[in-house]
């Protein structure tokens, strides 16, 4: 569209194009999403979600503008809002509960650990390549196994 002069008839039909273009690749987006949400709501009673604060995931940047521009455009493009609210209704729907969980104020990890019986000061805060020696027993767990494991052993504490 560069290259055509504006609001002539090449560049209308050059305009429809792009506008087609980008109608397809949100409708693909769109249909991704129910896909997903229904397949999710049918297969699983308890669906939790974690609470994002997409707002502040896609805020402007101050250095690596470019970099943190994509990165951006990637968040809003996966659009984590749009699958919670089907998720939602759908689980609603199928009699399943959606859980969403904050990231706000969630407990450390030692003090998970003593909530079900280990001690505080035992879960160490080494990291080997994205690894945590946890416990009295040296077990290895890898950090994003350890946050979830922490987010539900919280859950399991508020709801006994």
């Amino acid at each position: 569209m560069a290259r055509k002069k504006k609001f002539r008839k090449n560049w209308r039909k050059a305009k429809a194009r792009i506008t087609q273009l980008h109608t397809k690749v949100a409708n693909i987006r769109k249909d991704f999403l129910h896909k997903v949400s229904n397949d999710i709501s049918k297969n699983h009673v308890v669906v939790v979600v974690e609470d994002l604060q997409v707002k502040s995931m896609s805020r402007s940047a101050t250095k690596k503008v470019a970099q943190k521009s994509g990165l951006n455009r990637a968040i809003l493009d996966a659009s984590p809002f749009e699958l919670r609210r089907q998720l939602e209704y759908k689980t609603q729907w199928q009699g399943g509960l959606l859980v969403p969980v904050t990231t706000k104020h969630q407990p450390q990890v030692s003090r998970v650990w003593a909530r079900i019986g280990g001690e505080p000061q035992v879960a160490s805060k080494v990291r080997l390549w994205r690894v945590r020696i946890l416990g009295p027993c040296g077990f290895r767990r890898c950090r994003e196994y350890q946050r979830g494991g922490t987010r539900l052993a919280s859950l399991l504490v508020v709801f006994g």
